[in-house]
């Protein structure tokens, strides 16, 4: 094995030494390759699979410029790159000086007698050390593609979290959907959201609303703000037209009924004010030495009835200001609500056009 290996490192030196060393590692161009899978009793055409499906899995979660196979065989014969996948460190780190790579992406794949195992790992060709690796057996049901394209984007999730910036979105609408890459992380209004650095599909939805589509760079340590308008769909604004014209109409018309009561109840109260006054006073007088008259007389029950009669026309007229200071807080109460929970008929008026 040993004079299997030397040959290999020794072309790799060479090549490392006449290749430039990795540059913008710490930025978004830095380059990942990744290189072919050290194979087991595994089929070759699902060895390439596998290899090109780990540098899209990469590629589309990483801010990185992802080297393939292909990329990684045009510098280095294919040969070399397998003894490296299950290699030294020294070896892992003269292909990527000799590929101008800041990181390798390493993986094996084999089947023995009933199971099969996977390996994988990340190798960090500036610092020269390994970041990290992974490996299992495979559950039944489990296949080689979609387990390594998973573990792929585990394997550099610590370099996306290295590299991360903050995305804010303002826009017009309120409980829009903010989508980042396929996956929803918020709500407008929102503050700063901490995202993955390199370049991302966001797109902004609403429901009546005709959807935004943005890609953004994502620098590390960088704010980056999404200025979005949404407009509504000319049904959305017919819709939301017709429904808040009839929320307003009942607003108003619940505004009208609660002065109306409360006119009433206003009313009313004077009248039991003004006839329970005079209930009052008239009893008062009668209650005086010189008006007072014998209990069994004629004139006494006069007095009593008509003491009574006119008590029950003032309670009559207290419930009524009561009742119709009810139906006014009720009527006010529903006016503020369809007030509040409506919003301007006219707010999308020049997006409601005629189908």
């Amino acid at each position: 094995m040993t004079t299997r290996i030397l040959p290999v490192l020794l072309v790799l030196a060479a090549a490392a030494a006449r290749a430039e060393a990795p540059s913008d590692c710490d930025g978004p161009n830095a380059s990942i390759a990744v290189l072919d899978p050290d194979a087991r009793n595994v089929p070759a055409d699902m060895v390439a699979e596998v290899g090109e499906v780990v540098a899209r899995s990469i590629a589309s979660t990483a801010p990185f410029r992802v080297m393939s196979r292909q990329d990684v065989r045009r510098l280095i014969a294919n040969a070399a790159a397998q003894q490296a996948a299950a290699g030294s460190d020294d070896a892992m780190n003269a292909i990527g000086a000799a590929v101008g790579a800041c990181y390798l992406v390493s993986s094996s794949i084999g089947i023995i007698e009933q199971d099969r195992v996977y390996s994988m790992g990340l190798f960090d060709v500036r610092a020269a050390r390994s970041l990290g690796r992974s490996g299992r057996r495979l559950d039944p049901g489990e296949t080689f593609i979609g387990v390594l394209g998973d573990a792929a984007k585990v394997l550099v999730s610590p370099l996306l979290r290295a590299r991360g910036g903050t995305l804010l979105v303002r826009a017009n609408e309120e409980g829009a959907e903010i989508v980042f890459d396929d996956a929803v992380i918020g709500q407008t209004p929102s503050g700063p959201l901490a995202v993955p650095g390199g370049t991302h599909d966001v797109l902004l939805r609403k429901k009546g609303f005709i959807p935004l589509r943005r890609t953004v760079e994502i620098r590390a340590g960088v704010a980056e703000t999404f200025d979005a308008l949404l407009l509504p769909s000319a049904d959305y604004a017919r819709e939301h037209r017709a429904a808040n014209r009839l929320k307003r109409r009942v607003a108003w018309a619940g505004t009208i009924a609660a002065l109306a009561a409360g006119a009433g109840a206003g009313y009313f109260g004077w009248s039991y004010s003004d006839k329970q006054s005079g209930v009052d006073s008239q009893v008062a007088a009668w209650n005086r030495p010189e008006n007072l008259v014998p209990e069994d007389s004629e004139e006494a029950a006069r007095r009593t009835e008509w003491r009574r009669t006119e008590s029950n026309a003032a309670t009559r007229e207290r419930w009524f200001a009561t009742g119709a200071g009810t139906v006014g807080v009720a009527a006010a109460v529903a006016a503020a609500y369809f007030f509040l929970s409506g919003d301007d008929p006219d707010r999308y008026k020049a997006y409601a056009s005629e189908p």
